[in-house]
């Protein structure tokens, strides 16, 4: 079956992190080779997602069922539907469950600042509706929840859940008037704001030091092809110079052969004279 672009996409994303570039290069020579070089090009220069981005992929993926109530319920509550807040409760804490086993079961720590990071990607693609603008469990950076205090929405805590309730979407009323700073901005949205610039900083640093190790690993894989030139090379030369002295030898030995079979044939010449002046002399003494 000829492998399509979004098929490739879509298997990629499924990819651990740790195999995902080999997977990459693996699936644009597919497209490549089925004749989608445009798709190939493309495929190659998506990004390899963070251990939180790849654990909402697998979510999406592997749990399906959770994730589409997250995404009604989410829908629910844009609607104005406040009934749904449950809802979305429910499917937060069975997601972080599942985004638990899903890292303790690969060779990823599932450690509060990650299982955080996942859970406001799930609330960022609840309050959104989807993916969107990324193919559907592609996704390849973190997302954050749009204005959850500007819009009067509480994020949810991704702790341990309070009074057993699971994590939560809470409406609550935007803070008076006299707690907003000069700006106009709520000091809440002000910390926001500080702690959404770090986290850039820190995703930056991050991407930053993958870039650097996917380069590195390219240049490894170069050296290493280059070192296999060389060996071939090396062979190459020491099998011409085998076939040059073996083809040397077989000439000395033609050569050889023709002298032995010229010797040979005057050895016969030689014989066949002894043996007529014998049968002369032998017809000599016979007739005294």
């Amino acid at each position: 079956m000829r492998t399509t672009y979004d098929d490739a996409v879509s298997t990629l994303y499924q990819a651990s992190v740790d195999t995902f570039v080999t997977e990459r290069k693996r699936l644009a020579g597919e497209l490549k080779t089925a004749g989608d070089k445009a798709g190939a090009a493309r495929l190659a220069k998506l990004a390899r997602p963070s251990v939180s981005a790849w654990t909402v992929n697998q979510l999406f993926w592997q749990a399906r069922d959770v994730f589409d109530e997250l995404l009604a319920a989410g829908q629910r509550l844009r609607a104005g539907d406040l009934a749904a807040t449950q809802a979305h409760r429910e499917a937060m804490a069975k997601l972080r469950a599942r985004a638990t086993a899903l890292l303790e079961a690969s060779s990823h720590a599932a450690t509060e600042s990650t299982l955080r990071r996942v859970m406001n990607s799930l609330s960022a693609l609840a309050a959104s509706g989807g993916f969107d603008p990324d193919p559907p469990g592609a996704l390849a950076e973190d997302r954050q929840p749009p204005g959850f205090d500007l819009a009067g929405m509480e994020l949810p805590e991704t702790g341990a859940p309070r009074e057993n309730r699971g994590p939560s979407l809470e409406i609550r009323p935007p803070p008076p008037a006299k707690e907003r700073g000069s700006s106009g901005r709520t000091p809440a949205a002000m910390v926001q704001g500080r702690e959404t610039r770090e986290r850039e900083r820190k995703e930056l640093e991050e991407q930053r030091r993958k870039s650097e190790a996917e380069r590195r690993e390219l240049e490894e894989q170069r050296r290493r092809a280059k070192e296999d030139r060389a060996r071939k090379e090396a062979q190459r030369r020491q099998l011409d110079g085998a076939l040059h002295r073996a083809k040397r030898e077989l000439e000395s030995h033609k050569r050889q052969v023709d002298r032995l079979k010229s010797d040979l044939a005057e050895a016969e010449k030689m014989l066949a004279q002894a043996e007529s002046a014998v049968a002369e002399i032998v017809a000599r003494l016979g007739a005294l």
